[in-house]
């Protein structure tokens, strides 16, 4: 290749860059013209959220800072968990943390910042409604089921 004919392709290169700048601008300009008539068409444009949009960068984690866990249907809430754990447990005293324990391997969940509030919750109000129940001292309670008819006292406060 000489340099005359260097020389042309050079400025016929130059002249589709020019050309494909102009194609660009106004493409870009048509793109603004439309986005711009989209917001006028919607005077307060809402993202629409669908399963593609959405983007999870990892795990939903709880107010606890723990993952959520999927749990299958059927899984037992927190409430029955203790009402079974305390019918499973006459007359012993049982701590708080004890109960969250064993409600959890049970397969209660509780997303709250402090589970051991909930269980305390839960064990006043059982205060109100169950004769038998008991505070002891700090967060030990204790479930005081009569002897005479035990079998049915603990499937009646258990279900």
């Amino acid at each position: 290749m000489d340099s005359k004919a260097a020389n042309e392709q050079l400025i016929w290169v130059r002249t589709q860059l020019a050309q494909l700048d102009k194609e660009r601008e106004a493409l870009a300009k048509i793109e603004s013209g439309l986005v711009e008539w989209l917001n006028l068409q919607q005077p307060h444009p809402q993202p629409q959220l669908t399963p593609t949009a959405v983007k999870m960068d990892g795990p939903k984690i709880s107010a606890a800072g723990h993952p959520y866990e999927n749990k299958a249907k059927g899984s037992i809430s927190m409430r029955a968990a203790i009402r079974q754990i305390l019918a499973e447990s006459p007359n012993q005293d049982i701590h708080t943390k004890e109960i969250l324990d064993r409600a959890r391997v049970m397969g209660a969940v509780t997303d709250a910042k402090n589970p051991l509030g909930v269980i305390d919750l839960n064990m006043a109000r059982f205060l109100e409604i169950m004769p038998g129940l008991e505070k002891v001292r700090g967060r030990k309670w204790r479930f005081n089921q009569p002897t005479a008819n035990a079998a049915g006292a603990a499937r009646s406060i258990a279900g």
